[in-house]
């Protein structure tokens, strides 16, 4: 989470913006749109079960209210880190050492797989 003196509050409780106008959970590590993926088919009791009771249910609540009031907006800014993602997802399997090691994930995942077969 960015330095909270550089953090400004928004129109919903516990929501603050950074630099970039990116939505953060107050006293938390959280943006909303994290919270906002984690809570497609969990309740907000179970969002806060997930982070080990890191969040609140206020602020889960908060972070569902902002996301609902800014949804355009925030849904674009997911899209966008998904793209990000995607596209930083496919740059590094062109990488020999992840292929060899992705190569070397199977092989023992094989492995396993028959070990369990046989027993």
């Amino acid at each position: 989470m960015p330095a909270i003196e550089k953090l400004k509050p928004t129109e919903t409780a516990h929501i603050y913006l950074d630099e970039q106008g990116r939505a953060w959970v107050d006293d938390t590590a959280y943006r909303v749109n994290m919270i906002v993926t984690d809570a497609t088919g969990y309740t907000p009791e179970q969002i806060c079960e997930a982070h080990y009771n890191e969040l609140t249910l206020a602020q889960v609540h908060a972070a569902l209210s902002y996301y609902y009031d800014h949804k355009a907006a925030l849904d674009a800014e997911l899209e966008q880190e998904r793209r990000y993602y995607e596209e930083m997802r496919a740059e590094a399997e062109k990488d020999p050492e992840y292929q060899a090691w992705k190569q070397k994930l199977l092989r023992k995942r094989e492995e396993m797989e028959r070990g369990a077969i046989s027993e």
